[in-house]
Order: structure tokens, then sequence, then C-alpha cells
């Protein structure tokens, strides 16, 4: 599973906010480059923001994030990738499996439907 529009869009944003811009200037040009409207940026951004279940910026009120917490979010962010990875292909199995039972039904049928079709054709 490649990489969703959210997560791009919070990845985008904060390259932006981290040299500084601010949030509402940082939507302005994602949504100028992309062609996307600021609504549907800002709304990318905040739901990734959710997702990793982050409640705001650490960084509001003039306060830095510090080396420790960046360094425990970015454990908690990788940390949250590898249980999607293992989710991935869990879903991926469970695709190739319902794959392989249709496959099965529809060989097993086969004959049967071709035969129903041969006869169609011969009453014509």
């Amino acid at each position: 599973m490649g990489i969703t529009k959210a997560e791009e869009t919070y990845a985008a944003i904060g390259k932006l906010l981290e040299s500084g811009m601010r949030l509402s200037d940082a939507v302005r040009q994602i949504a100028a480059d992309t062609g996307r409207s600021e609504a549907a940026v800002r709304a990318s951004y905040y739901n990734q923001r959710s997702r990793l279940g982050l409640k705001g910026d650490s960084r509001r009120g003039g306060q830095t994030l510090s080396v420790e917490d960046a360094i425990n979010e970015a454990k908690q962010l990788l940390e949250r990738a590898l249980v999607r990875i293992d989710s991935e292909v869990e879903v991926a199995k469970a695709k190739a499996e319902t794959a392989e039972a249709q496959y099965e039904a529809l060989k097993t049928s086969a004959a049967e439907r071709r035969s129903e079709l041969e006869r169609k054709i011969a009453a014509l």
C-alpha cells in the first residue's frame, strides 16, 4: 500500500512548518502547488495529524520541540509503520485467498456453463 494523500500532505506541510512557515501559509502553498482547494489540503493535514494521535502542534506558543520529543515522535511513527506493514500483508493475504476461491468456483462451474451456452446456441 502506497503513501496516502493525507500522509503526503502532512509531510509536505511539516517540511514547510520546519522551515519556519506559518500553517496557514503552508496550506495555501500546498494548495497552489497541487491544484487542490485549501479546505481539502487542510482537511488532509488535520485528518493525518489525528490518525497519528497528535492533538495539536507542540511548538505552539513559542515552545520548541525538544530533541528527545522529536525522537520519541519519530519512534512512534516508525512503530506504527511496522504495524501497518503487518496489516497490509494480512489484507493482501485475504484478497489472495478470495481470488483463489473465485478461481476455483469459476473452474468448477466452467464445464456446466459452457454446456448450457452450447445448448442455447444449438437451440437457435
